[in-house]
């Protein structure tokens, strides 16, 4: 079932077709330096994938942080293999990890996405995603430091 709500010969490729999706392609095409924020290309045909989408939603009111510029390649690659990494991560956390585990991970992952995600789109499009995240939970454990050892007490 599509997640597009279907009007009268309204198709998720017409919504493609709309002058506001084509705009706000452009915009997130712009925003990552025209290159696939995957492998770095510049060279092939590119495509604005969504990572997430929100029910109900046009394609074009889709938040920044869910668009991302990825080449053709790439853009396949993560339509055809996704649902089975999410699979396999699922699998590794039920038979490796504790509730505790869990909820301990999962407080990452509310605190630190935005802070990486913001990091990442600021990344200079040369550094690989993990250089990034690496440099940032640097500077992230030195702040911390910072603050701690030698501050007020």
């Amino acid at each position: 079932m599509s997640k597009w709500k279907k009007g009268p010969g309204t198709t998720y490729g017409d919504k493609l077709k709309d002058p506001r999706w084509q705009k706000r392609r452009l915009e997130i095409l712009e925003r990552d330096e025209w290159t696939c924020r995957a492998c770095h290309d510049k060279t092939t045909t590119l495509h604005v994938h969504h990572r997430y989408y929100e029910a109900g939603a046009e394609p074009w009111d889709s938040p920044a942080e869910a668009l991302i510029t990825l080449c053709e390649q790439c853009h396949t690659l993560e339509g055809e293999f996704r649902q089975t990494v999410e699979q396999e991560i699922l699998k590794l956390l039920r038979t490796r990890l504790l509730v505790s585990d869990l909820d301990c991970l999962l407080n990452v992952f509310e605190w630190m996405p935005a802070h990486v995600t913001e990091a990442l789109a600021k990344a200079p499009l040369n550094m690989s995603r993990f250089a990034v995240v690496e440099e940032w939970m640097r500077h992230h454990r030195e702040m911390h430091e910072s603050h701690t050892v030698g501050g007020p007490t």
